[in-house]
């Protein structure tokens, strides 16, 4: 898949749970078109490596998530399933404002701070499943779905 912001994406299933297994509610979910979505090319990047990479949206559409970043460096090639990523997802709570970023990041070890990505793809649409949990015990459960534009 190329990366660009001609890519049509839906961020579902944005649970975010806080240490004691409440639910932060609503459940997040979003439309829209992404900055990136999909593999970099060495060139593409500064360090010569290759990354999956999701950034999201390209513009805010007014819905409840403001902004997702996600990369990992080993989701790439035929790589499928990962331990080793970096995700931060602003949202916006229910009064209007916008609560710190959500972040989990597993390339740079700390307690507690650990979770899984995994990839598919199939007919042209790639799917990031993303669980994991940061140093106070707060859980994500995140489902993006990267695919071709759609005609408006």
């Amino acid at each position: 898949m190329s990366l660009g912001p001609n890519l049509r994406s839906d961020v579902s299933r944005g649970h975010l749970a806080s240490g004691d297994g409440s639910a932060r509610p609503p459940v997040h979910a979003t439309l829209g078109v992404a900055r990136r979505c999909g593999e970099t090319d060495p060139l593409q990047s500064f360090t010569g490596d290759r990354r999956f990479v999701v950034e999201f949206p390209l513009d805010y559409n007014g819905g409840s998530i403001f902004d997702v970043a996600f990369h990992s460096k080993t989701l790439v090639g035929a790589v499928r399933e990962t331990g080793t990523f970096f995700v931060s997802i602003t949202v916006k709570a229910a009064n209007g404002g916008a609560p710190p970023a959500y972040v989990v990041d597993t390339e740079r070890p700390a307690p507690k701070n650990f979770g899984t990505a995994s990839l598919s793809t199939k007919d042209g649409v790639t799917t990031l499943r993303v669980l994991g949990s940061d140093t106070l015990g707060q859980t994500i459960d995140m489902t993006v779905t990267c695919g071709p534009s759609r005609p408006s």
